[in-house]
């Protein structure tokens, strides 16, 4: 399946919320199937999401709030925080290795990053390896989370946060057991805010796991899941995304790089 038959342009997406929120019988039927374990942060109202181990608010969050202002629905950031830390994950592995702009050079036409490292990355295999994204530990001995939260915040004081890892936990063991009930939760109850990657790895998941799921919702429910294409395809792999602003530089508290 292509990406673009998976994705939902944002105006189709703010008509069609409003429209199955206020549909009793889809509410009824997601609620059967997933068996009424839907948080509550979303029964009051639905929200536009970005999912992840662990939110920061680097150049593509930035553009997660600008898309919720333009859909005007209050935007919620998701998180699993038990996830398990790895570095062979370029997502997980920014958040410890932040890439931060520094300008842009006319003469290559490209732009220029600094980069810092938040946890000891110096020898072989960092000791954080392996872990809960949750109980890592920054340079300074700040958890990776607090850190996070703290810069996210400093900038977005309203951002409302959930940890999500009880959901994800309660959903199967194995991500063809858990995606098909994390992607109901887009039928009514939320909007999410996401890119799947066509090649390498990624693609690999998007063709084995999230596909088929996103069939299966499809031909339960008879609509699909809202999803909102974050950044556009020809700019997925950009890591201009995956960067933070100059003003970040200001909260670190150690001048180790």
């Amino acid at each position: 399946m292509d990406t673009d038959n998976i994705y939902t342009s944002l105006e189709e997406a703010k008509a069609e919320i409003k429209k199955r929120w206020n549909d009793p019988i889809l509410k009824k039927k997601v609620e059967t199937f997933l068996s009424g374990n839907i948080p509550e942060i979303v029964k009051k109202e639905p929200r536009f999401l970005i999912v992840h181990s662990l939110t920061s608010p680097d150049m593509e969050f930035n553009r997660f709030i600008d898309m919720s202002i333009k859909i005007g629905i209050k935007p919620l950031c998701y998180e699993y925080l038990d996830d398990i830390f790895v570095t062979t994950n370029p997502n997980k592995a920014s958040l410890v290795k932040m890439r931060i702009f520094d300008r842009f050079d006319n003469k290559i036409g490209e732009p220029v990053f600094k980069f810092k490292k938040i946890i000891d990355l110096h020898s072989g295999m960092p000791k954080e390896e392996n872990k809960k994204i949750r109980s890592i530990k920054t340079i300074w001995g700040e958890n990776l989370v607090d850190f996070h939260h703290r810069i996210l915040q400093t900038r977005f004081p309203d951002i409302e946060i959930f940890d999500a890892s009880e959901i994800f936990g309660s959903m199967g063991k194995t991500a063809k057991e858990y995606y098909v009930k994390y992607l109901s939760l887009f039928i009514r109850n939320g909007i999410l805010f996401e890119n799947f990657i066509e090649e390498g790895r990624e693609g690999e998941f998007l063709k084995n796991i999230v596909t088929p799921a996103f069939k299966k919702v499809v031909e339960y429910f008879g609509v699909k899941p809202l999803i909102i294409e974050g950044v556009p395809k020809n700019e997925s792999n950009d890591k201009i995304w995956r960067s933070y602003p100059k003003y970040i530089e200001e909260f670190f508290k150690t001048n180790d790089v």
